[in-house]
């Protein structure tokens, strides 16, 4: 038996350039009020987190793609690292990790298009640079370009096997979503997918759009006299049982210019995660009951309504400013992390216009339920932005599509009402994953 075996070149006709290919996609989604977002954070604790809105900031549905078809590859390739490792120290045969990443790449891709397909959904991913993602090499786990790479290419030329071979979709009438894969890492959009910052995505209150512009850290005693003399008040709240911390960014840095300055930072809840240097793990602490040890300590009297920025200032006891500032920033810190627990959550230290403090492990569907999650629909929110952009501006082909830090702080506080919205759950989702 003779094969004769011809290459085929899909869309020869077409332009070559990306440009072309983005402006045919912004064309239709231009002023589209179908479209969806779906937002994806890839991490350690969840290989991928996917989150699914709307244009109105709804969170349809939010799910963890460590399972798939009910088989934990977070758990597989925890156990393959495990025995490389353990592999590598006995100077025996190193397993091969790069099929078992493969099967699940392949399968969440499947899962992620379909998502896409039924939902009319773009897809939005964080824009991590190549150092970035070098950086992650470390971890054997990573998915981070496996996934961007996987994706394009299934996009490329989308069919599924049950679909009708003619229908749209089928192997005959593939959807091409995306432009081939050139490996730019500076592109912001190829098709259907777009490229947004990562910046402040996680670790940002999505109720109130408070991010830590602070950072406070400890170097000297004179410094830190001068860094809480910045402060407009340092109160204890008892009826509250919490301290507050009121100041304007506009006295320590120039980051929050053009956004929101005034914030009340309080040491509201029970306990937080801090990571403890000497026995290398996450140690629980609650800041409000360590602060009163610490000025008790330091035998300052924190009455209900005094303000204790100029007792503070009256000490000269290195230790206690270095307690102090160490406090303030696990409190600033937002993103609380314990494996042993089994918890990575969100917790603002800043009440919302509800009167409530942002909590992942408070939150209704309507909102993140875990810090991953907040992530990943941070990441779909910076996608609207971009359709945004889309519908403002006649020139498709050279849209800017890139969002600032000051652009995205003001798009969340300018909403933060709406982005406490009531949860549209989509059942569709569920049958898949």
């Amino acid at each position: 038996m003779l094969q004769f075996n011809l290459s085929i070149k899909l869309n020869y006709q077409n332009p070559k350039t990306s440009k072309y290919f983005n402006m045919k996609v912004n064309n239709f989604l231009k002023n589209n009020l179908d479209i969806n977002f779906i937002g994806l954070d890839r991490g350690e604790r969840n290989l991928v987190y996917l989150v699914l809105t709307d244009q109105k900031k709804n969170i349809k549905y939010q799910v963890s793609l460590n399972k798939i078809l009910n088989v934990d590859y977070h758990a597989l390739l925890d156990n393959k690292e495990e025995n490389r490792n353990k592999q590598r120290k006995e100077w025996n045969n190193i397993e091969v990790i790069k099929d078992l990443k493969k099967g699940y790449m392949s399968k969440i891709v499947h899962v992620i298009c379909k998502f896409m397909i039924d939902n009319n959904a773009i897809i939005v991913l964080e824009d991590l640079n190549i150092r970035f993602k070098e950086k992650r090499y470390k971890f054997e786990k990573q998915v981070y370009q496996l996934l961007e790479t996987a994706l394009i290419k299934k996009l490329n030329y989308l069919a599924f096997k049950n679909y009708n071979p003619s229908e749209p979709g089928g192997i005959l009438n593939a959807y091409q979503l995306t432009n081939k894969f050139e490996g730019n890492n500076k592109m912001k959009q190829n098709g259907f997918i777009f490229y947004v910052p990562a910046q402040y995505t996680t670790s940002i209150d999505i109720t109130t759009g408070f991010v830590d512009f602070l950072k406070p850290k400890y170097k000297n005693r004179e410094e830190s006299k001068t860094f809480f003399s910045k402060f407009n008040s340092i109160k204890y709240n008892k009826i509250e049982n919490y301290f507050e911390f009121s100041f304007d960014y506009n006295n320590f840095t120039t980051k929050a210019e053009g956004t929101k300055t005034k914030w009340t930072v309080c040491t509201y809840g029970k306990e937080r995660y801090y990571y403890n240097p000497s026995n290398k793990s996450a140690q629980k602490i609650n800041i409000t009951e360590e602060l009163k040890t610490l000025f008790e300590n330091e035998n300052i009297e924190f009455n209900p309504g005094n303000d204790l920025k100029e007792i503070i200032q009256n000490s000269n006891n290195s230790k206690f400013f270095n307690s102090l500032t160490k406090l303030l920033n696990i409190t600033l810190q937002m993103r609380y992390t314990c494996k042993d627990d089994d918890r990575d959550f969100i917790l603002s230290p800043v009440k919302n216009k509800k009167g409530e403090f942002f909590f992942t492990e408070n939150s209704d569907d309507s909102l993140p339920k875990n810090a991953d999650a907040n992530g990943a629909y941070c990441i779909a929110l910076k996608g609207l932005w971009c359709l945004q952009q889309i519908n403002k501006t006649d020139d498709l082909q050279n849209v800017n599509l890139y969002i600032s830090t000051k652009e995205w702080l003001k798009f969340v506080q300018d909403n933060c009402d709406k982005l406490i919205c009531e949860y549209a759950k989509n059942n569709y989702q569920e049958s898949v994953v």
